[in-house]
């Protein structure tokens, strides 16, 4: 009796040890995947925060153009 408890002790160690090492393996690739989403994120913030730095100095250019052409004017 205690054979067959220590066999299937065993079995349930080995059980577990195999699902631990699944788990782990799922954890890193998730991992992997949540680093190449946060990268991309950056890089996209990064784009749009030089999309609206160059549309800012277009808008104050045009402005700048404006206020030239009506002292011009005047």
């Amino acid at each position: 009796m205690e054979n067959i408890t220590l066999i299937l002790l065993s079995m349930l160690m080995a059980v577990n040890l195999i699902f631990l090492f699944a788990l782990k393996k799922a954890f890193k690739e998730l991992l992997v995947e949540y680093k190449e989403y946060f990268a991309r994120s950056e890089q996209e913030m990064e784009s749009l925060m030089k999309e609206a730095e160059d549309y800012a100095l277009t808008l104050r250019y045009r402005l700048e153009a404006e206020n030239f052409d009506r002292e011009k004017m005047n």
